[in-house]
């Protein structure tokens, strides 16, 4: 689903490129809507999430990216 990341100086922000044209359950293309919802809902339903990820956000920077 990525095609790149970006790490920022400070090693906290990841910016992640996803590959364009990859279909999503609903069979239309994935965006990064699609995927800050999945990985939002992931750490509300995952204790395993919870552990790895504390404090963690997930927002879109680009509709496509």
């Amino acid at each position: 689903m990525a095609e790149s990341y970006e790490l920022s100086d400070d090693g906290k922000t990841y910016t992640i490129a996803l590959r364009e044209g990859v279909q999503f359950h609903n069979g239309e293309e994935m965006t990064a809507e699609d995927v800050v919802a999945s990985m939002n809902r992931w750490l509300t339903v995952s204790s395993r999430a919870k552990e790895l990820l504390d404090g963690a956000t997930f927002t879109e920077v680009d509709p496509i990216q």
